[in-house]
């Protein structure tokens, strides 16, 4: 092949791929910009919503903006309870704190745009209890983890509390659930840090079966590991399950002491971690169908946004007249906690 053949295949890739980028002119309608409410409303919580200005679908980089000169309104069983008073960054909040079996409607108005309202109702509490529990002991031999000296060993007291708790679920009624955990540390009654448990339903729900015979964890979920179910892990409606008892099965590890062991034959803690309080606390929420729905589908918005061969999912909104969702939920909670002593001693609080 000639120098001048080489030459005329480079150029033509080059035309090649310059034709492959063309900006496209958008010629669709641009939306007048509306109301955005959100809201998720408990009973451990006053009422508080969030108001923000919509923004264009192909608008990426432009920062959502709150709206500040609203009037926003709370009717609790059709009457009117009160005026939300702004506090920032678009947050309106009122006194009342929402009751079980409350129909909760917000509507809010402000300059330039159309009013909007939404309504949502309180869930009742998911009856949610201890089933059993077991605690079991271990000591073991960690020396090699500490000295190569055969003359000095060093033993570790361990236990592992195992938690069974039930949901009892009402049949014919249609409920949504979303579980957490979390632990919180205490010196005295001064707290000293918070963590957030990770709960996947397929680990906590095994032991259960389902009316085909497979494990629960198996109906809820399938095979698939696609990136929205991994989201939801621990969220779940009753589809499947109504009428049935849940049990959930959690494991808490707790390392008491280490105690080193001295040629001389005495002995010394070296490691008890105390003294301490570890609370422990289970939440099971039930939750609104519109709340459980808009998850759902934004996690699913959230993982197609970026694939352009899959068609966009629409985000579940109850809204009027304006975008975003009010839910509600409410919250059952399993608590017990666990006392460390500075000499490797501990004691459990239910």
């Amino acid at each position: 092949m000639n120098k001048k053949s080489i030459s005329c295949i480079i150029l033509l890739c080059a035309l090649l791929f310059c034709a492959c980028e063309k900006e496209i002119e958008f010629k669709g309608d641009v939306k007048k910009p509306v109301l955005v409410l959100n809201g998720y409303l408990t009973p451990d919580e006053n009422v508080t919503v969030h108001l923000s200005k919509s923004r264009f679908v192909m608008d990426d980089h432009t920062p959502y903006v709150s709206i500040e000169n609203a009037s926003v309104e709370l009717y609790v069983n059709g009457v009117l309870k009160e005026k939300l008073v702004y506090g920032n960054e678009g947050n309106y909040a009122g006194q009342y704190r929402p009751r079980i079996g409350d129909e909760i409607e917000v509507r809010a108005s402000a300059p330039g745009f159309e009013a909007v309202k939404a309504k949502t109702g309180i869930p009742q509490a998911p009856v949610f209890e201890l089933a059993d529990s077991t605690l079991t002991h271990t000591v073991k031999d960690v020396s090699s983890q500490f000295t190569d000296d055969p003359g000095y060993t060093f033993k570790q007291w361990e236990h592992v509390n195992k938690i069974r708790l039930r949901l009892k679920e009402e049949r014919n009624e249609e409920n949504f659930y979303f579980i957490k955990a979390e632990h919180n540390l205490y010196d005295k009654d001064k707290s000293i840090g918070k963590e957030l448990q990770k709960v996947e339903l397929s680990k906590v729900l095994k032991g259960n079966i389902s009316d085909t015979g497979n494990p629960l964890e198996e109906v809820l979920w399938g095979e698939e590991d696609s990136g929205y179910k991994r989201q939801l892990e621990n969220i779940f409606s009753d589809a499947l399950v109504n009428g049935k008892e849940l049990f959930f099965n959690f494991e808490y590890y707790e390392n008491l002491k280490t105690v080193m062991k001295r040629p001389d034959g005495n002995e010394e803690i070296i490691n008890a971690g105390g003294p301490f309080t570890k609370e422990y606390v289970i939440a099971l929420s039930s939750m609104s169908s519109d709340y459980y729905q808009f998850v759902v589908s934004a996690a699913k918005s959230y993982n197609v946004d970026e694939n352009p061969f899959v068609e966009p999912v629409q985000v579940r909104t109850n809204v009027e007249n304006g975008l975003g969702i009010l839910g509600a939920y409410t919250t059952s909670r399993f608590v017990f906690r666990f006392e460390k002593y500075a000499e490797g001693g501990y004691s459990i609080q239910w």
